[in-house]
């Protein structure tokens, strides 16, 4: 094994992936959650640490299934679950309904980290203790992408750019889908 990709951008010079190889590993991740979703599952923890690489690290495979959960339209998820940085905002709000368009939130939060090296809503578990700190966290990533995340990912394409802020759309029924 490759070890995982949160490990692989890491022990890259700048702690970042070049554009092609971005492109690359997120179709191959695009793919998996287009079989998933096809077949009404939702993973619900899609993040840098789920996804493993062969030992050539040209090949992704999605593990932890453990928060996965069947999903049709007549039956909604609604449990608040998942790694709270790589969380979609509807996830947060107490009785609102979601599906696979939260796996799409957290592909974008993926392809933004392997751009840029950080995640775009870095959550320290001291964010969430109390209310007052929850909301702050959720008026960050309800924002979505800013020009200052935008800035940090040098070298990149606008048509990339555009991909990502279509992904990490504050707004679910905007939101891009596989």
């Amino acid at each position: 094994s490759g070890g995982d990709l949160c490990m692989y951008v890491q022990q890259q010079i700048n702690k970042r992936l070049d554009e092609n190889t971005n492109r690359r590993l997120s179709r191959q991740i695009t793919a998996a959650l287009e079989y998933l979703h096809g077949r009404g599952i939702v993973h619900r923890d899609i993040k840098l640490e789920n996804i493993m690489l062969d030992s050539r690290k040209e090949n992704i495979k999605l593990v932890d299934f453990g928060l996965s959960n069947s999903w049709s339209v007549d039956s909604p998820l609604t449990t608040l679950c998942g790694s709270p940085e790589y969380s979609a905002p509807e996830i947060f709000v107490t009785g609102t309904h979601y599906g696979p368009e939260v796996d799409m939130w957290a592909l974008g939060v993926v392809m933004y980290t392997m751009a840029s090296g950080k995640l775009p809503f870095p959550c320290v578990s001291t964010y969430m203790k109390t209310p007052e700190k929850r909301s702050k966290f959720m008026v960050m990533i309800i924002m979505g992408l800013s020009r200052d995340h935008v800035r940090v990912i040098v070298g990149y394409s606008p048509e990339f750019i555009a991909l990502l802020k279509g992904l990490i759309n504050p707004r679910p029924d905007e939101r891009l889908t596989v």
